[in-house]
């Protein structure tokens, strides 16, 4: 026992490191404007939204960076509800990308955004003292890490 070598192995944070960003769309019939978190959706992210006839308001609701790398990639997702099951959501290959909800599914844009075989995963919980939440968990290569994106207890907005 005394003569075994331990072998350790570095720890594998994945390709790249992406930067996560979560909003509530509210859906409304005003042009698409930032309500709450001026500070985490880009420009270019609300003109691409735009574009695809989005109107009402994004509340951002989760924030994280996970991961390592020379490669910076980031992705905002934008809900309108809770997922019913577990999805998966390609990550992008060191660029940005938006992830739009509609009903069940997602689009990525732009459409034509490169991925990685990595997925960010969306799924329902339950909490018990935030009632309904959305969770959020991201394969970065050994380790799987994640936490809460969106605790949807909060559906009555102060206008």
């Amino acid at each position: 026992m005394a003569n075994q070598k331990q072998s350790w192995k570095p720890l594998d944070l994945g390709p790249q490191e992406l930067e996560m960003v979560f909003a509530r769309l509210i859906p409304g019939t005003n042009s698409l404007s930032i309500r709450q978190g001026h500070d985490y959706i880009r420009a270019r992210e609300l003109e691409m939204l735009r574009q695809q006839g989005v109107t009402g308001e994004l509340v951002t609701r989760g924030y994280d960076r996970r991961g390592a790398g020379e490669k910076k990639a980031r992705v905002l997702v934008v809900m309108t509800n809770n997922v019913a099951s577990a999805v998966n959501l390609k990550q992008p290959d060191g660029t940005n990308a938006v992830w739009l909800q509609s009903g069940e599914t997602f689009l990525m844009l732009p459409t034509n955004t490169p991925t990685i075989a990595k997925t960010l995963k969306l799924d329902r919980y339950d909490h018990p003292m935030d009632g309904n939440t959305t969770h959020y968990s991201i394969d970065m290569g050994s380790v799987i890490q994640g936490g809460t994106a969106i605790i949807w207890g909060q559906q009555s907005e102060s206008r």
